[in-house]
């Protein structure tokens, strides 16, 4: 079960760095496959005041969030012992589960405050930032799931 919950996530994030790195382009374009009319636009939400941190597209911080929870979900999926960090102590990849679980919800919660942003200020919709939305909300589901059945695990 703890196996499939980590291909979930490996997945979701692969479908997420698509999307976000999509955005990237939208936003240096000003161009998409899913400019429908004023309300439904993914170029106007792109070039929001709400797109950008410091100059830096928002976009580009969901490729490498969602680069690094696939990262963290696939090194929990292949190795499962533990590793040496120093002379004071053992860590073990365990470990991973509060990782995947902290940055997930930490992406949802930026992710709500974008969603807001779309909603109630622009009044416009992103249609692939909604899907983003979709995947950071699964990933956050099934890293919760795989906490609690680690959790279960390591009482044992």
């Amino acid at each position: 079960m703890k196996q499939k919950l980590l291909l979930g996530v490996i997945l979701l994030s692969i479908i997420g760095v698509i999307i976000s790195g999509y955005l990237v382009r939208v936003h240096y374009t000003n161009s998409s496959v899913c400019d429908f009319d004023d309300k439904f636009s993914c170029s106007s939400v792109s070039q929001s005041l709400f797109a950008e941190i410091k100059g830096i597209p928002v976009a580009i911080f969901g490729v490498l969030v969602y680069s690094i929870l696939g990262i963290v979900a696939f090194g929990k999926y292949k190795i499962n012992k533990k590793i040496d960090v120093n002379k004071n102590g053992i860590i073990y990849l365990a470990t991973h589960h509060k990782l995947l679980l902290l940055i997930a919800i930490s992406a949802l919660l930026f992710s709500f405050y974008l969603t807001y942003a779309e909603l109630f200020i622009l009044k416009v919709k992103c249609i692939l930032c909604l899907v983003s939305q979709g995947t950071i909300l699964g990933i956050a589901l099934i890293g919760y799931k795989y906490h609690q059945l680690e959790k279960k695990s390591l009482e044992k």
